[in-house]
């Protein structure tokens, strides 16, 4: 009997806290990441990529319209201010909460939608306007530079490598810089994923791992040194350009 009571309270104690897991908020964290294959995105460090070694000097691209859909119809949007971010080199973390609701029932993150770039209006709109937007905005004058300038519009991925491609363990001499620049309205890239992962009370944690190996996959850094996806160099601009649907993963 005593073995039976001490049953039943061990039953009735991982009933109570395991309602009490349930009843919380879902909070969902998500860090997306710049990476190359298992490691981190870092300006200066040796990666070897392609079967070169190489090293990003200046990483950085545009992402827009983040947007997180649950099974419940909630969706997480990112808009007005923090409709753009400039993504470097680093962690940028997306948090929000479903409040909990009795007999709510099951709840799971069934896409995560972006675009890699800037919309046309405002890709197109004129110097002036550009120059005029405040320090600190994302879309304003940056150092190094992510416009081109008088002739407008946005660079919407901005990827500078030096290249080791005589395999003599030297870095930065001029015939081995690799200079990959996407914009222009015909490159903006949509994004969907489907994780489609169940949300729990409390924390649920996840990652957007963007990967430099496979945005940079097939590519001859012999022979395809340089596009700033202008006609003359248009191939290379699209081979980029189609490798950013394997070059996002979303992981638990």
């Amino acid at each position: 009997m005593k073995s039976l009571r001490l049953c039943l309270v061990a039953l009735l104690a991982v009933s109570f806290f395991s309602c009490g897991e349930d009843e919380k908020n879902k909070d969902v964290s998500v860090k997306l990441e710049m990476v190359v294959g298992e490691e981190g995105l870092v300006n200066g460090r040796t990666y070897n990529i392609n079967g070169v070694d190489v090293q990003f000097t200046n990483v950085a691209f545009y992402l827009g319209d983040m947007t997180f859909r649950n099974s419940d119809g909630s969706t997480f949007v990112n808009q007005g201010d923090n409709r753009y971010q400039l993504i470097k080199p680093g962690i940028f973390d997306y948090d929000y909460s479903i409040p909990f609701v009795k007999d709510g029932g099951d709840v799971s993150l069934d896409e995560v939608s972006f675009i890699v770039g800037v919309d046309s209006e405002t890709n197109n709109d004129d110097q002036m306007t550009f120059e005029m937007r405040p320090i600190g905005d994302p879309l304003g004058q940056q150092n190094p530079t992510m416009h081109w300038g008088w002739m407008g519009k946005y660079r919407f991925m901005n990827i500078d490598i030096d290249a080791d491609l005589d395999g003599d363990g030297v870095f930065g001499e001029d015939d081995e810089k690799l200079v990959y620049h996407l914009g222009k309205d015909a490159f903006l890239g949509n994004i969907t994923l489907n994780p489609n992962e169940k949300l729990e009370g409390g924390a649920n944690d996840f990652r957007i791992n963007v990967d430099f190996e496979k945005l940079l996959d097939g590519i001859d850094f012999n022979t395809e040194k340089f596009t700033k996806a202008g006609t003359d160099e248009i191939d290379l601009a699209n081979k980029l350009f189609n490798n950013y649907s394997s070059a996002f993963i979303f992981e638990k």
